[in-house]
């Protein structure tokens, strides 16, 4: 539900930051272009899986292991001693994007996952 709701936001958001213009053509207001916001709709909302981890490095650093589910599981099995007994697995799905993003960590990170 966290994507969805951060997809209905940014469209939100570059729908209430549209350029604004008089009737001269001037620009009144700067702010996101017909073209900007027209992408962002197309996309539904949704970043790039390339321009989401450009942007939002924390998966990197707080999530301990960043990969595919096979290879976070691999690594969790070989420092199984670092996590907790009741653990079953070491892959965890990335909150926040879509739900079939290949991309895995070790942490869940829920508390502000991208920023």
């Amino acid at each position: 539900w966290v994507s969805g709701i951060m997809a209905w936001y940014r469209q939100a958001l570059y729908t209430k930051g549209a350029e604004l213009t008089n009737a001269d053509g001037e620009v009144v207001r700067l702010g996101f272009t017909e073209e900007e916001i027209q992408a962002v709709r197309d996309a539904k909302g949704h970043l790039p899986l390339g321009v989401y981890l450009l942007q939002r490095v924390r998966f990197l650093s707080d999530g301990a292991i960043l990969g595919s589910r096979a290879f976070v599981d691999e690594v969790f099995n070989q420092h199984r001693d670092r996590f907790s007994p009741k653990r079953r697995s070491g892959a965890r799905r990335l909150h926040g994007l879509a739900r079939d993003c290949p991309l895995r960590c070790a942490r869940a990170l829920r508390v502000r996952p991208t920023g």
